[in-house]
């Protein structure tokens, strides 16, 4: 094969091409550090010494030469893992490696047969919190997860039983509430009320002396029940022991299936305070009115106090189906040796009787 000459310096042409038209430029800097990869920017400069081709166009001075021989491009570098060299990228993948069975063992001691939780997870029939006893030795811990419902790992594990809770004693039932028997007779007797059947008011030593004596209100005392709401003023004996011969009486046959009976006296009220003024006033209570012997009980009521209300005094027992109330006429009326003209007041009284 013929030789070539160079057309520029007349050398003798290789397979490269002329010395004087391709000269390889090595870069006598010395080579810094290598910067730490850009996660977001992905060239960087290769390891080597830099070859910077002439500016020359073989092609354009010598049309009849081969173009010569270049090295392919380097393929741009795939992120921050196309720069390790393989011993980097083995180390890594054996890190991860470890990584993942650091986790695996940890997960596996968390969650093993000798954890509460454990216990707690699986197949939601474990309610109690498993706690071994002290004396069982722990079993080593599984890199693998346990299999199975927590029920069963809690059956390999022993527990303490809690201790049974006293338990209170029920409380008692609440007493049972009896209907009242039947109202077998009910009935106001006293002054200005119709006379009824069975039942009666009376007076006894009344006189007329003024304001000294007896005397009748027309207005203050019980109104209903048939009553006009006048009462009558008693006179008292000027003594708060002893009594004289006036008397009132109420009295009242129930049956003989009334067994007991609520008695209500009703106080009246008056503007002139002489005429409702016991304090107190005495009353008995009687089988029999005619019978003083056949007196069984007694209250009083202070007047003054309690003037235009019905004062409850309680219930009483019936004997052979009757009952009878008397008001007795002690009490002072006078004061610092002045006359007060003081009065018991007597009005009306109601009996409630049941069997």
């Amino acid at each position: 094969m013929p030789s070539r000459q160079c057309g520029v310096c007349g050398g003798e042409l290789d397979a490269g091409g002329c010395p004087c038209l391709v000269r390889p430029y090595v870069s006598t800097r010395t080579e810094e550090p290598e910067p730490p990869p850009d996660p977001d920017h992905h060239v960087s400069t290769l390891p080597g010494p830099v070859i910077v081709p002439s500016v020359v166009d073989t092609a354009a001075v010598f049309p009849d030469l081969d173009p010569p021989d270049q090295p392919p491009p380097p393929e741009p570098p795939k992120g921050l893992w196309g720069h390790l060299p393989g011993i980097g990228k083995t180390a890594i993948a054996a890190g991860c490696a470890l990584l993942l069975f650091a986790v695996g063992a940890a997960t596996s001691r968390n969650w093993g047969p000798h954890n509460d939780r454990y216990a707690q997870m699986g197949n939601g029939t474990a309610t109690a919190h498993v706690t071994p006893t002290p004396s069982a030795p722990s079993a080593p811990a599984s890199d693998t997860a346990p299999s199975g419902s927590a029920s069963a790992s809690a059956s390999a594990s022993p527990s303490k039983k809690p201790s049974p809770r006293p338990t209170k004693p029920a409380p008692p039932p609440p007493p049972k509430h009896h209907a009242p028997n039947p109202v077998t007779y009910q009935s106001w007797v006293g002054p200005g009320c119709p006379r009824r059947a069975g039942g009666g008011y009376e007076e006894w030593g009344r006189y007329w002396d003024g304001r000294e004596g007896w005397y009748t209100v027309t207005t203050g005392g019980y109104n209903g029940g048939g009553c006009d709401g006048s009462f009558t003023s008693v006179p008292m004996s000027g003594s708060a022991t002893e009594d004289h011969d006036n008397r009132v009486v109420w009295w009242w046959s129930v049956g003989e299936r009334s067994q007991r009976c609520a008695i209500s006296v009703h106080i009246p009220d008056s503007y002139d305070y002489r005429d409702v003024a016991g304090d107190p006033t005495r009353y008995d209570v009687l089988q029999n009115p005619q019978d003083r012997d056949t007196t069984y009980g007694g209250f009083e009521i202070d007047q003054v106090d309690n003037r235009g209300r019905t004062v409850d005094v309680g219930t009483w027992p019936v004997e052979d189906g009757r009952i009878a109330v008397k008001l007795l006429d002690r009490g002072q009326d006078w004061y610092d040796d002045h006359a007060t003209l003081a009065h018991h007041a007597a009005a009306q009284i109601r009996v409630t009787c049941r069997a």
